[in-house]
């Protein structure tokens, strides 16, 4: 069964991300049977698209947060995107 990321676990990945400097944001996108995320430019930032390096350190963190709750997070291949497994 896959693991259920609430809202307020995407509130505290996002909080996780601004405190370490992490130019990212993670959106929810709640589909039937699954959730699916995305990493976007961190609300209100004049940043268009968050960079490879912000990408890689968002996903390791994302990764972290998510393994700490029991929850394996499995990231598309452009790095962009994530569900849970």
């Amino acid at each position: 069964m896959r693991g259920i990321v609430s809202i307020g676990d995407v509130v505290e990945m996002n909080k996780v991300l601004q405190g370490q400097g992490i130019p990212a944001y993670v959106h929810l996108h709640d589909t039937c049977g699954s959730q699916f995320f995305t990493f976007g430019p961190p609300k209100g930032s004049d940043i268009q698209e968050v960079s490879e390096q912000s990408l890689g350190a968002a996903r390791e963190k994302v990764g972290e947060f998510l393994s700490f709750k029991g929850i394996r997070a499995e990231f598309s291949e452009d790095g962009k995107s994530f569900w849970t497994v």
